[in-house]
């Protein structure tokens, strides 16, 4: 009867074919973690511009077209509870919230342009 072994040159190519398999698949892990990080920043930043929007459109009345949020000037009170109300994220250190409201010319309505860095 004959045994049959395996060689040390046997052992070493499965060895090196198992760790080129494991960096293989930390990479591709690595990769998705890194573009899983970069789409939840962009949700997070599109949940803010959704909100500044929603809170410029319920102050588009007639009364406050010149004196709101909506005339020119410093942002509305509401700027900072926007910020307060997402607790987990941390918005004034890596989202900065802009927005301006322009007069179109000839026009009786405003543009609105929202912008969220992070």
């Amino acid at each position: 009867m004959q045994k049959k072994a395996l060689s040390l040159a046997e052992v070493i190519i499965g060895a090196l074919i198992l760790a080129t398999t494991f960096v293989g698949m930390i990479s591709v892990f690595t990769t998705a973690r890194r573009h899983i990080l970069r789409a939840n920043q962009r949700l997070v930043a599109v949940y803010l511009a959704d909100e500044v929007l929603t809170r410029l459109y319920s102050e588009v009345r007639e009364d406050t077209w010149d004196t709101g949020a909506l005339s020119e000037g410093s942002p509305p009170s509401w700027s900072r509870e926007i910020e307060e109300s997402y607790p987990d994220v941390e918005i004034s250190r890596n989202y900065i919230l802009n927005y301006t409201a322009i007069n179109v010319n000839g026009q009786n309505y405003r543009s609105v342009d929202v912008s969220v860095a992070y």
